[in-house]
Protein backbone atom coordinates (compact mmCIF):
# COMPACT_ATOMS: atom_id res chain seq x y z
CA UNK A 1 0.00 0.00 0.00
CA UNK A 2 1.23 3.46 -0.82
CA UNK A 3 2.04 5.56 2.27
CA UNK A 4 -0.76 8.04 2.93
CA UNK A 5 -3.23 6.20 0.69
CA UNK A 6 -6.76 5.62 1.99
CA UNK A 7 -6.05 1.89 2.39
CA UNK A 8 -2.84 2.62 4.30
CA UNK A 9 -4.58 5.11 6.59
CA UNK A 10 -7.24 2.46 7.28
CA UNK A 11 -4.39 0.02 8.10
CA UNK A 12 -5.42 -2.41 5.37
CA UNK A 13 -2.74 -4.82 4.19
CA UNK A 14 -2.42 -6.99 1.07
CA UNK A 15 -4.59 -10.05 1.64
CA UNK A 16 -7.11 -8.27 3.91
CA UNK A 17 -10.70 -8.69 2.72
CA UNK A 18 -13.45 -6.15 3.49
CA UNK A 19 -16.46 -8.29 4.42
CA UNK A 20 -19.06 -5.66 5.28
CA UNK A 21 -19.72 -1.96 5.66
CA UNK A 22 -22.51 -0.98 8.09
CA UNK A 23 -23.91 -4.53 7.86
CA UNK A 24 -24.02 -4.37 4.05
CA UNK A 25 -22.12 -7.33 2.60
CA UNK A 26 -19.23 -6.51 0.26
CA UNK A 27 -18.96 -9.08 -2.54
CA UNK A 28 -17.10 -6.94 -5.08
CA UNK A 29 -15.29 -3.65 -5.61
CA UNK A 30 -18.54 -2.30 -7.04
CA UNK A 31 -20.40 -3.16 -3.80
CA UNK A 32 -17.70 -1.38 -1.80
CA UNK A 33 -17.79 1.73 -4.03
CA UNK A 34 -21.59 1.84 -3.86
CA UNK A 35 -21.61 1.67 -0.04
CA UNK A 36 -18.99 4.45 0.20
CA UNK A 37 -20.81 6.66 -2.30
CA UNK A 38 -24.12 6.07 -0.52
CA UNK A 39 -22.62 7.17 2.82
CA UNK A 40 -20.90 10.34 1.62
CA UNK A 41 -18.27 12.58 3.25
CA UNK A 42 -18.36 12.88 7.04
CA UNK A 43 -20.19 9.58 7.55
CA UNK A 44 -18.98 7.15 10.19
CA UNK A 45 -18.87 3.62 8.79
CA UNK A 46 -18.37 0.33 10.58
CA UNK A 47 -16.19 -2.08 8.63
CA UNK A 48 -15.60 -5.78 9.21
CA UNK A 49 -12.31 -6.91 7.70
CA UNK A 50 -10.93 -10.46 7.43
CA UNK A 51 -7.23 -10.45 8.26
CA UNK A 52 -5.05 -13.56 8.41
CA UNK A 53 -6.50 -15.70 11.22
CA UNK A 54 -9.05 -13.17 12.51
CA UNK A 55 -11.84 -10.71 11.78
CA UNK A 56 -11.44 -7.10 12.85
CA UNK A 57 -14.08 -4.37 13.23
CA UNK A 58 -13.13 -0.75 12.62
CA UNK A 59 -15.03 2.52 12.75
CA UNK A 60 -13.87 4.78 9.95
CA UNK A 61 -14.93 8.24 8.82
CA UNK A 62 -15.31 9.12 5.15
CA UNK A 63 -13.28 12.18 4.20
CA UNK A 64 -13.93 14.41 1.20
CA UNK A 65 -11.04 14.76 -1.23
CA UNK A 66 -10.78 17.05 -4.23
CA UNK A 67 -11.24 14.23 -6.71
CA UNK A 68 -12.62 11.23 -4.84
CA UNK A 69 -13.83 9.92 -1.50
CA UNK A 70 -11.28 8.27 0.73
CA UNK A 71 -11.19 6.58 4.09
CA UNK A 72 -9.27 7.93 7.07
CA UNK A 73 -8.61 5.96 10.21
CA UNK A 74 -10.76 7.25 13.05
CA UNK A 75 -10.54 4.61 15.74
CA UNK A 76 -10.68 0.88 16.28
CA UNK A 77 -13.88 -0.66 17.61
Amino acid sequence: MAPGSPASLAQLKPGDVILSVNDGFVRSAEDFSFLLDEAGPGSLLHFTVAKPGKEVSEALEIEARRVALSIVRLKGV
